[in-house]
C-alpha cells in the first residue's frame, strides 16, 4: 500500500508526467476482457489478498456467482442476468469500505479500459487535503450508483469536446455527454407524444440548469 500511495502522491505533485504513472504499480487496469473473478483478485492483491472469494453456482445461465467474504462480512455480488464489471467493482467496494477505497482513476485508456487504484481510508484522505482540487481531478469515489464500464456516449461528440478541452479528465467529459442525452430523450418522448407540454417545458428547464451548473463548475468549453 506505502508503495502505492507514495506513486499517487509522486503523480499529484507532477500531473504533467501522467504517461509514467499509467504505466506504474499504482493502478489496476481492467478492460472488457477481464473474468469478474480476476477483477476481485487484482484487488485483492493491492490489499494484502484479506477478501476471501468462493464461486458458487445459483443456477443462473451465465455460470457461478460470487460470494465474498472480509473480517466478519459477507455477500453475494448482486448480478442481475449478466456478470458486468461495474457490479463486481462496486461490490468488492462495498464490502471493504469501512477500511479500503476502490477509487477510478478519471483518464481514459482506450475505448474499454478503466484504471483503479487501492487505498486505506487514511491515505485517500491524507492526499485529498495535501492536493485539493488536483486530486479530485483525477481519482473518483465509487458509489452503488457509480457507471462505468456500462456508459455509453457519442464518440464523436466526446472527440469534438476533448479537442477543445484538453486538459479536461476523460469522466468530466462524459457525464456532460450524460446530462445531454437527458435532453435527446426528453425530446425523443416529446416526438412520441409521451408527455404534455408543460411537462415537457419544466423538465427541459430543469435539465438545461443542470447542464450550465455543470459547465461552470467544470469550466468547460462548448
Amino acid at each position: 500500500m506505502k508503495t502505492t500511495y507514495n506513486l499517487i502522491k509522486k503523480f499529484l505533485e507532477n500531473p504533467e508526467d501522467i504517461a509514467s504513472f499509467m504505466k506504474s504499480d499504482a493502478i489496476v487496469w481492467v478492460d472488457h476482457r477481464e473474468y469478474d473473478e480476476d477483477i476481485v483478485t487484482y484487488f485483492n492483491e493491492k490489499m494484502g489478498n484479506q477478501i476471501e472469494m468462493e464461486l458458487k453456482d445459483n443456477g443462473k445461465s451465465y455460470g457461478e456467482d460470487i460470494y465474498l467474504k472480509y473480517k466478519d462480512k459477507s455477500l453475494m455480488i448482486p448480478y442481475k442476468d449478466n456478470m458486468d464489471r461495474d457490479t463486481t467493482i462496486i461490490w468488492t467496494n462495498e464490502i471493504v469500505k469501512e477500511d479500503y477505497s476502490i477509487r477510478l482513476f478519471a483518464e481514459e485508456m482506450g475505448d474499454d479500459a478503466f484504471g483503479f487504484s487501492v487505498l486505506s481510508h487514511d491515505e485517500w484522505e491524507l492526499l485529498e487535503k495535501s492536493f485539493g482540487n488536483t486530486f479530485h481531478k483525477f481519482f473518483y469515489e465509487i458509489t452503488p450508483s457509480s457507471r462505468m464500464f456500462s456508459l455509453e456516449y457519442d464518440v464523436v461528440e466526446y472527440v469534438r469536446l476533448k479537442k477543445i478541452n484538453p486538459e479536461t479528465t476523460f469522466l468530466t467529459l462524459i457525464y456532460y455527454l450524460e446530462i445531454m442525452k437527458k435532453e435527446l430523450i426528453l425530446a425523443e418522448k416529446k416526438a412520441r407524444g409521451e408527455m404534455d407540454l408543460k411537462t415537457y417545458f419544466q423538465q427541459k428547464k430543469e435539465i438545461k440548469a443542470e447542464k450550465d451548473a455543470y459547465v461552470l463548475e467544470n469550466g468547460l468549453k462548448l
